[in-house]
C-alpha cells in the first residue's frame, strides 16, 4: 500500500486536529501542585491515557493512582479550569487542520473522524471549531467495543463510508492511534504533539508528518506524480 491508493481520510481529534491535549496535561500539572499530588505520577498517567477512550483510562488511574483516587471529581475541575482559560470559545485548532481539509474538499476525497473521546463531545468541540462540516461520519469511543490500540474505531469509521481498510489513511498523534491503524490493516501518518516519534512507531506508520499542512503537501506531492 501506498498514499496513492488512499480512498479514505480518517483523522483523529485530541492532539491532532485540536490542541486539546497540551491544555489537559497542563491543567492536571496545576491541579496536582496545588492539591500536592505527585506532579510525576500524574503526568506520567495522563501520558498512559493519550489515544484511549474513557473506560480504558478509567483502568490506567485505577492502575497508576489506586482505587480511591478521587478520578472523577477531579476531572470535573480540569473541564472547568480549561472552560475558563478559553472564555467560553472553542478549543484551538492545530496548524495546517483547516489547510487540510480544504484540500481534501477541493479533491473530493472524504473524510472521517475516530476518536477516542465520547461522540458528543467531539461534536460539540469540533462544530465550536469551525471543522464540523469537513467530516462525513463521526465515530466516538463508545462505538466501538474495545479502545485503541484495538482496530475496532477505525475499522467502524472505515465501514461507515464502505471503504476497504487498505484503502483509508489515518492521521494519528498519538502511540495508541498508531498501533490502531496499524492493526486495521491501514495506512497511517504521525503527526506528533506531545509524544515523540520512536523506533516502534517507525515501524508502524506509513509516514511521518510535522503538522497537518505538512501532510497535505505530502498528499498533492503523491498525487500529482500519479496523475
Amino acid at each position: 500500500m501506498t498514499l496513492k491508493d488512499t480512498k479514505l481520510m480518517i483523522f483523529d481529534m485530541d492532539g491532532l486536529l485540536l490542541d486539546t491535549e497540551r491544555l489537559i496535561v497542563d491543567a492536571w500539572d496545576k491541579l496536582a501542585q496545588e492539591e500536592g499530588l505527585d506532579r510525576g505520577q500524574i503526568r506520567r498517567t495522563c501520558i498512559a491515557c493519550i489515544g484511549i477512550n474513557l473506560q480504558a483510562v478509567e483502568q490506567v488511574v485505577r492502575e497508576m493512582l489506586g482505587e480511591d483516587f478521587p478520578y472523577w471529581t477531579y476531572r470535573a475541575e480540569i473541564h472547568r479550569r480549561i472552560t475558563e482559560e478559553l472564555k467560553g470559545g472553542p478549543m484551538p485548532v492545530k496548524k495546517g487542520a483547516f489547510e487540510l481539509l480544504e484540500y481534501l474538499k477541493r479533491t473530493g476525497m472524504p473524510a472521517v473522524v475516530a476518536s477516542s473521546s465520547p461522540k458528543a463531545v467531539v461534536e460539540v468541540e469540533l462544530k465550536d471549531a469551525g471543522l464540523l462540516p469537513y467530516f462525513e461520519n463521526i465515530s466516538g469511543g463508545e462505538d466501538a467495543a474495545r479502545s485503541k490500540p484495538a482496530p475496532d474505531l477505525f475499522l467502524k469509521a472505515a465501514a461507515s463510508i464502505d471503504v476497504p481498510p487498505e484503502n483509508c489513511l489515518v492521521l494519528e498523534d498519538s502511540y495508541n492511534g498508531i498501533r490502531a491503524a496499524h492493526a486495521a490493516g491501514m495506512m497511517s501518518v504521525m503527526v506528533p504533539d506531545l509524544l515523540p516519534p520512536t523506533e516502534e512507531m517507525a515501524q508502524l506508520y506509513t509516514a511521518l508528518a510535522p503538522d497537518l499542512g505538512a501532510v497535505a503537501e505530502m498528499l498533492l506531492e503523491t498525487f500529482l506524480n500519479y496523475s
